[in-house]
């Protein structure tokens, strides 16, 4: 079994979905204790120097600078996180303002568009702002030409990946609440 995985380099638009994919590299490899600080970098200067590598290798070419005058992993990560939670809320808004003028195009398969939705959406939690399920069925009804086709399919898409939504609560409750009342035929 092939166990390497693909991580993106860093660009202008995906830090959120970077910086989890390496929170969570670093948790498998043993090292995030070195970007948290629970571990001095002087104490442990060679996963210092690994996480650096592996931060510097990833950062897309205009970022990469911005490793230049750091000498510890702890201040580059703080650096980009830094620079990036600033621009977090021209994101949110910018991502919020493509959620509610999201279109359907023409010829475009209603489960690409889906699929556009759910980035959307998932772009939208990365920046701390998690739309509910419903707003973007909503944002959807209004302009798709195939709306009941569509909001069909992306209701049972959010409702099966969005464990924890209220959404989801309240289909499998009602859901369970129907199979329980007795059959009034």
């Amino acid at each position: 079994m092939d166990s390497r995985v693909h991580l993106e380099k860093l660009e202008s638009d995906n830090w959120s979905t970077w910086s989890r994919q390496f929170r969570g590299l670093f948790k498998s490899k043993k090292l995030h204790s070195i970007i948290d600080g629970t571990i001095k970098q002087e104490l442990d200067s060679e996963k210092d120097e690994q996480v650096m590598g592996l931060i510097e290798l990833h950062l897309g070419k205009y970022l990469a600078p911005m490793a230049d005058d750091c000498t510890t992993a702890q201040k580059l990560w703080d650096k980009l996180e830094a620079t990036f939670k600033a621009q977090n809320t021209a994101r949110r808004l910018h991502l919020r303002r493509q959620l509610n003028n999201l279109k359907m195009e023409k010829a475009e398969p209603v489960t690409q568009y889906i699929a556009r939705a759910k980035n959307l959406a998932g772009d939208l939690e990365g920046v701390g702002n998690k739309p509910e399920p419903t707003e973007v069925i909503e944002a959807s009804q209004s302009s798709t030409m195939f709306w009941s086709q569509s909001s069909q399919r992306l209701r049972r898409s959010l409702t099966w990946t969005a464990s924890s939504s209220s959404y989801c609560q309240r289909s499998s409750g009602s859901t369970a609440a129907r199979r329980q009342s007795p059959s009034t035929q």
